[in-house]
């Protein structure tokens, strides 16, 4: 095998019976040559030893870039609930990531467009029309209704990453908070504020939804301590529901509760309880709209920034279709100070 020092693309070229053109198309995998194409000249590329070199590789990408493009500047932003806007309404988070999503993908030269997945009379097939004819091939999927949600397109004909767990089939590149530093970091805090018998009550889909990462988390947590400062974890059936939260709390006492549900605070107030004297609480879905409480920021904007950069990532590369090997972005969240919280004595 020669060194790659003295492999350039006109010897790669010369060999395979094309231009030097074909070879720059071929090793970057761009879809307007044959796949056999593709892979006999990257064959003879892989024999010859070629190594790209990574300084110019990168000023070629930036001059692309640069010139006037017949690429899709368009990237989706691809939601599936019943109704159009109805993500908006279900969580401040998927705000926050298409609102991250749009802000990087301005600084990378894109604009994001909604598309509703779920439009009446709107199929897969049709989907994949529509995106096609917007030449749009770069995807966004947002989170969808449900726990191992799917969504059926033409993937051979788009570079994509879904944000969160929610959406499993396929199983695509994706970038998620990372759930499990997120409830490891709000045990570490309470229990270094005095807090023992730490409990985590929750609505069983929104674990689901994901992964029941944060479970596994407590539970390890529970297993470390010593019996009388174990909490069970309550998991609701359904939404959240007060009856049950309610017989849960006062069963088992716990200092601190830990959650995703906005209400919890309210509702511990409503039982004649106060917080955080009586109950800390500490949300893990810290938004600026809860500013007042305790919990974790999983700064949702870097998660859909995130997702922007893969795609990107992929068109550049011109990778389209679902991975083989699919990535996972996870981005930490910080504790954020609230008045649910104090130290104890």
């Amino acid at each position: 095998m020669k060194g790659h020092a003295t492999v350039s693309m006109r010897c790669i070229a010369q060999k395979a019976g094309v231009s030097h053109v074909t070879v720059s198309l071929a090793l970057r995998n761009d879809p307007r040559l044959p796949i056999e194409t593709r892979r006999r000249i990257q064959s003879i590329a892989h024999e010859l030893g070629y190594r790209p070199n990574p300084l110019v590789h990168a000023l070629m990408a930036q001059v692309r870039i640069a010139k006037p493009v017949t690429r899709t500047t368009t990237l989706a932003f691809v939601t599936a609930f019943p109704t159009r806007d109805e993500w908006r309404k279900v969580s401040h988070i998927f705000r926050q990531y298409y609102e991250g999503a749009v802000e990087r993908a301005q600084q990378t030269g894109y604009r994001i467009e909604e598309v509703w997945a779920k439009e009446p009379g709107m199929t897969g097939r049709r989907l994949t029309q529509v995106l096609r004819a917007r030449n749009i091939r770069g995807l966004i999927i947002g989170p969808v209704p449900f726990a191992r949600g799917h969504l059926s397109l033409d993937w051979s004909q788009f570079a994509a990453a879904a944000l969160g767990y929610s959406m499993t089939r396929p199983d695509l590149h994706r970038a998620a908070p990372n759930h499990y530093h997120g409830i490891t970091l709000a045990l570490r805090k309470l229990k270094r504020l005095g807090y023992c018998r730490i409990g985590f009550a929750i609505p069983a889909r929104s674990e689901e939804r994901v992964n029941r990462v944060n479970l596994a988390g407590v539970l390890m947590h529970q297993h470390s301590q010593r019996p009388a400062h174990r909490v069970p974890p309550l998991l609701m059936d359904g939404y959240w529901d007060e009856k049950t939260f309610r017989a849960w709390l006062f069963k088992h006492r716990p200092e601190a509760v830990i959650s995703h549900a906005a209400v919890v605070a309210m509702d511990i107030r409503r039982f004649g309880l106060r917080v955080p004297e009586d109950v800390a609480v500490v949300t893990l879905l810290w938004t600026a709209e809860r500013a007042y409480c305790a919990g974790v920021n999983q700064h949702a904007e870097m998660i859909g920034a995130a997702a922007v950069d893969l795609v990107n990532g992929q068109l550049q590369r011109n990778e389209f279709g679902i991975p083989a090997h699919p990535k996972l972005v996870l981005i930490n969240g910080e504790w954020v100070d609230g008045e649910t919280v104090r130290k104890r004595q």
